[in-house]
């Protein structure tokens, strides 16, 4: 029998029949090379597909013969315990690192305010060396493999003599090992990553080079501006306090302390927040939250549980503070093992925990339990990892176990991202701003820029949205006008994409709202004459209209489907607010100063006019980082010999400043 999907349809088909990916129990090697035999003109796509599925589906096959088993000399609470105190104690010798490469930064002449947070660390595995956040990344995604397995473990107590130190390396690495082979799946599957032989190794890599390094450029962008708000609230705050000045930054209540007192010596002592919390840090980074595109949504409640993202990042902190005062029971030098696991582990009692949240936060006993349980991962559901949830139960006992990691140095805006998600505001983000949608706030933001801008003179918004009769075309969400060029935006406010079939997905919605955009510029084409009022045109003057995609974030920025381009807000506003935009910058670390590069954009709203869809297709604050993306390979162990060696290509900043930039970093040093 002919069968006329490709491999690609079976695989990702929710229908019966669809091919079981290789990450599945039940995936069988048989019915891929089967499914391909059937199609009368398989494509090349569909050979790198099929191959890559029976590839992938033996080496992780080959690995959970291992990761099956390798917790059955432990009970439940035991398997739960090792894993959170492991993650932790792999998570504070990377901080060693990571504090050894900033201390060298700050005795340098200048500190890349872009590449900062794409600092290289060497790993275990020789040749291989990651930026500092992929590998804080791939040690948290891997502890909900860990997880699943542990809560498959009997609840018994099993007096088996293992030896926790080995066994948690052991399990670490092979649980790392079986998720990165299911992630490269994924990649293979959703963005076109192809297996090949070179020589005598074998290696995966992008199809598509150019696609891949735009989406990575997308990332590294998007992580850049959150980064640099943080970063400049961080300097700011220490140019203040050396000069003796006081900042304008609220100190709250939290953890500062434990009670030595016989009887209560598992009890938090609350006082005052200061620079020296551990929070302090989160403080920076909810900066970078708060002038991000989920600012706006932090005060919205989540349907699902009641309180707001600002009110759960308040119990975060406290948390987090928390986990700072029990880690100084664990010493940097000591392993883990039966006798110092469950400090590795942070545990604490959920009622001790729970008094202590209310105290410091002031919110209801309620509440605080019920941002808990929000903050608490359940045992059933791990898609979500602990980023956004990273206290662990303790099988059998009313005790917490804390992750560090997500607590201390996780992507915050990611974090509001999950909550939002989590708590039911992710498919209502277009009407969460306190009542008012969020194409009316672009609207109303818009106005703001061109209303502000002293060069513009010759421009126009609209207000409210155009509201076609034909109601298949769709109402105009917003639209501007600067000389005899009028732009139809298409408002999108998604989630950023983070995983390979997010991005997938994510495409697919910017092609339909590409559609739609499109659809809309000509039908307005087609009756400007019936709005001329509303553009604050006059006569007959012939006009351009031309459609555009409007993301509330950067992941897309650029692209061009259909004649149709896509833009963040963030370039759109900052074009329209001034004509001067800052494009780089960086930090001495010998003097503590900042310096900034900046670009005139026009100097005319006739230069406006026809410079701004140029700008919003080159995007040159895109293009910085991918003209410094480089590629790069690391090495991973499977079973394929000769090498047994899987070598991934993988891409990274270069060190190569922009010349602009490069200038300004040398000034700062003198």
């Amino acid at each position: 029998m002919v069968d006329s999907l490709s491999i690609f349809s079976r695989a990702t088909s929710n229908k019966k029949g669809a091919l079981k990916h290789p990450t599945a129990r039940a995936f069988s090697m048989q019915e891929w090379v089967e499914a391909l035999s059937s199609l009368e003109n398989p494509s090349e796509r569909d050979a790198t597909l099929t191959l890559s599925a029976v590839w992938f589906g033996g080496q992780i096959s080959t690995v959970r013969e291992h990761t099956d088993h390798i917790l059955g000399q432990l009970n439940r609470r035991d398997a739960v315990l090792l894993a959170v105190a492991q993650l932790n104690r792999e998570y504070a010798t990377l901080q060693r690192r990571i504090a050894r490469a900033r201390y060298e930064e700050s005795r340098s002449d200048f500190v890349d305010v872009h590449r900062s947070s794409q600092r290289l660390i060497r790993t275990s595995y020789i040749g291989n060396a990651l930026p500092a956040d992929d590998l804080n990344d791939a040690l948290v995604d891997t502890l909900p493999l860990w997880l699943y397995q542990a809560f498959e473990r009997p609840e018994g107590d099993l007096r088996i003599d293992c030896d926790f130190t080995q066994l948690g390396v052991s399990a670490l690495r092979a649980f790392s090992l079986e998720k990165s082979l299911s992630q490269l799946w994924q990649q293979c599957l959703w963005q076109d990553w192809r297996l090949a032989g070179d020589g005598d190794r074998l290696t995966l890599r992008p199809n598509n080079r150019e696609a891949e390094t735009l989406r990575y450029a997308w990332l590294y962008r998007q992580q850049s501006i959150t980064f640099q708000y943080s970063f400049v609230d961080i300097v700011t705050e220490a140019a203040a306090k050396k000069a003796n000045l006081k900042t304008n930054r609220r100190k709250g209540r939290t953890v500062i302390a434990q009670e030595d007192r016989a009887g209560r010596q598992s009890e938090f002592i609350i006082g005052r927040a200061s620079s020296r919390c551990a929070s302090h840090a989160q403080h920076h980074m909810w900066t970078g939250v708060e002038d991000s595109y989920v600012g706006m949504f932090l005060d919205a409640k989540l349907p699902r549980l009641g309180l707001s993202c600002n009110e759960l990042q308040k119990v975060w902190c406290i948390i987090t503070d928390a986990c700072d005062v029990l880690s100084r029971k664990c010493r940097d030098s000591s392993p883990v093992d039966r006798t110092t696991a469950r400090d590795w582990a942070l545990a604490c009692r959920r009622q001790t925990l729970s008094k202590a949240i209310s105290a410091a936060s002031g919110l209801s006993t309620s509440d605080t339990e019920k941002a808990l349980k929000f903050l608490t991962s359940d045992k059933a559901d791990f898609r979500h990892g602990v980023w956004s949830k990273p206290l662990i139960p303790l099988p059998g006992q009313e005790f917490l176990l804390m992750c560090r990691s997500p607590l201390e140095i996780g992507n915050a805006v990611r974090r509001v991202e999950q909550w939002l998600e989590r708590g039911g505001l992710s498919d209502q983000l277009a009407t969460a701003n306190k009542g008012a949608s969020y194409e009316a706030w672009v609207r109303d933001e818009i106005a703001s820029c061109l209303a502000n801008n002293p060069i513009l003179k010759d421009v126009a918004s609209i207000s409210r949205p155009i509201k076609p009769a034909d109601r298949t075309i769709g109402d105009i969400d917003a639209a501007l006008r600067i000389k005899d060029l009028i732009i139809v935006l298409e408002v999108k406010c998604l989630l950023t994409p983070y995983e390979a079939i997010e991005q997938h997905r994510y495409r697919s919605k910017l092609e339909g709202a590409s559609t739609q955009a499109s659809r809309k510029a000509t039908w307005l084409a087609d009756n400007i004459k019936d709005y001329l009022d509303v553009f604050n045109l006059h006569g007959a003057c012939p006009v351009e209209i031309k459609p555009v995609v409007l993301v509330n974030q950067g992941y897309g920025l650029s692209l061009e489907i259909e004649g149709c381009l896509v833009c963040d807000f963030h370039t759109l506003s900052g074009y329209l607010r001034d004509s001067v935009v800052v494009t780089g910058g960086a930090y001495s670390g010998l003097n503590g100063a900042i310096g900034y590069t900046r670009e005139t954009l026009y100097r005319s709203d006739e230069e406006a006019r026809h410079r701004l869809l140029s700008r919003i297709k080159l995007a040159p604050t895109l293009r910085r980082y991918i003209d410094r993306t480089t590629w790069t390979e690391n090495l991973i162990p499977c079973l394929s010999p000769p090498s047994n060696t899987l070598a991934v290509a993988g891409a990274q900043l270069s060190e190569d400043l922009d010349p602009s930039a490069r200038i300004a970093a040398l000034s700062l040093a003198k």
